[in-house]
């Protein structure tokens, strides 16, 4: 990762739920410059009209608007060299779960194999990749347990295939067995994997025995966020869909067999900003200028302190509910006396097979970034005051 005082960020998949909450998060808020890009050109007075009614942020200087699209190698790498960008958070995705059976082409171009051309372009201008996936990799087959990130993964569509697979094509870019690292300055060199203890100033090298054990590290120049249920002010979604089926009907049934936990897009986009705008990826030049940062602390009673996050992580807010509790939930915030009606996924018959357990374990980004994550019910709350 290149050093620079100032970052340039590219928001792929811009004009969808989190692009766009990402982009009123850094409207006039960060000196870096964020590339706000999706399909379609995106001028600032499109994404303005985008807003409606929810926000009025005005046009910043470093808030830029572009067209790109992701699925060609040229034009992404040119983007990424013309702009000198930093960071990439790629929100975009072929996010229809029905559609996708029908079209696996499509979703397998946009979820997996454009995945894999952004990580060859942040490979070549050396920039971090944050990458977007899903709980849908999961198979719900955990016993009723929260998904940790190492679990085993079984995706039973091929929204979640294409998904899975996007994240293996990036890593396989961005996630290269490293050779070596040097220790500079002092004892102890600090990266997100592991703490070890080198010679001062040594190159630890894999042809010597005796450093054998500090070479089997990662290069780990991204990061996958796997998210579940996500909803937003913008775009297409379960709390949308429901606020207009509550304003034309009596009654709704909803699936009360499918276990998860909603996700507030504006949460999990300011995760995203905090990570970006605090430095707390891997973010420094290394040995070979394209490793995590290692950096060397003088006691090692500090580690504790070090944030550097690499790797995969869940997010979505707190709490665990079904689809019918969730629909409730909105019925009961909105005011309406629609009634929801419990059934089962038999009663609805997709051509879509859907875990019916996919809540996510979020111990590792709690405990690595130290942050708070809201209950569902209160992320829910806000939202709806800004739909309704």
């Amino acid at each position: 990762m290149k050093k620079t005082e100032d970052k340039h960020i590219l928001i792929t998949g811009a004009n969808g739920q989190l692009g766009n909450e990402l982009r009123i998060l850094s409207s006039c808020a960060s000196k870096n410059e964020y590339w706000f890009t999706d399909i379609s050109d995106l001028s600032a007075d499109i994404m303005h009209k985008n807003e409606d009614s929810i926000t009025s942020q005005s046009s910043c200087a470093n808030t830029k608007y572009g067209k790109l699209d992701i699925t060609d190698a040229e034009a992404v790498k040119s983007f990424m060299r013309d702009h000198d960008i930093n960071v990439v958070v790629n929100c975009a995705a072929y996010t229809n779960v029905e559609k996708a059976e029908d079209d696996y082409e499509t979703a397998d171009l946009i979820n997996n194999k454009a995945a894999g051309i952004i990580a060859e372009a942040c490979e070549e201008v050396d920039a971090f990749l944050i990458h977007i996936s899903t709980d849908y990799v999961f198979g719900g087959h955990c016993g009723n347990k929260p998904y940790k990130e190492d679990d085993e993964v079984d995706p039973l569509g091929v929204y979640g295939k294409t998904k899975l697979a996007g994240e293996r094509s990036l890593e396989n870019v961005l996630g290269h067995i490293r050779n070596d690292f040097t220790c500079v300055d002092n004892e102890y060199c600090v990266n997100s994997i592991n703490t070890k203890k080198c010679d001062k100033g040594t190159l630890m090298s894999i042809g010597e025995n005796r450093t054998q054990e500090y070479v089997n590290e990662r290069k780990c120049n991204y990061l996958i966020i796997r998210t579940a249920w996500l909803y937003s002010s913008f775009g297409n979604n379960f709390v949308k869909t429901m606020l207009r089926l509550i304003s034309e009907r009596k009654s709704v049934s909803i699936v009360n067999d499918q276990i998860g936990t909603p996700t507030y897009a504006a949460d999990l986009a300011s995760v995203i900003f905090k990570i970006i705008e605090e430095n707390l990826y891997c973010s420094k030049e290394s040995v070979q200028g394209n490793t995590c940062e290692y950096r060397c602390i003088e006691n090692i009673e500090n580690i504790k302190d070090v944030k550097n996050i690499c790797g995969i992580y869940h997010y979505s807010n707190n709490g665990i509910c079904t689809w019918y509790e969730f629909a409730k939930e909105i019925v009961r915030l909105s005011g309406s006396e629609c009634k929801v009606i419990p059934c089962t996924s038999e009663q609805f018959p997709s051509k879509v097979k859907r875990p019916s357990y996919s809540v996510l374990d979020k111990t590792k980004i709690i405990n690595e970034l130290g942050i708070m994550i809201p209950e569902w019910e209160d992320s829910l709350k806000r939202a709806i005051k800004l739909m309704i």
